[in-house]
């Protein structure tokens, strides 16, 4: 689960980066849940609390970029959701 990083700070472009990255390293993928806090516990981890992203089409645009500007080569079957 990501956290709830700002696109428009270096820091939160990266972080976005990486969370996919780790998923497209993986040998079975994953999803990346932005938006919402996680909080570990012995055995994985529980949302605890959220920080809702808008919903539109720029703000897509901006994850796009992100994950773009910093991952090479870019993950392939890259599928970005709003919801």
């Amino acid at each position: 689960m990501a956290r709830c990083e700002d696109l428009k700070s270096p820091g939160g472009k990266l972080a976005i980066a990486q969370a996919v990255a780790r998923f497209a390293n993986g040998e079975h993928g994953g999803i990346v849940v932005v938006g919402m806090r996680g909080k570990r516990i012995p055995g994985g981890e529980i949302i605890n609390s959220i920080c809702p992203v808008p919903v539109d089409g720029r703000t897509l645009r901006n994850y796009q970029q992100a994950i773009e500007q910093h991952l090479y080569p870019p993950p392939d079957y890259l599928d970005i959701e709003l919801v």
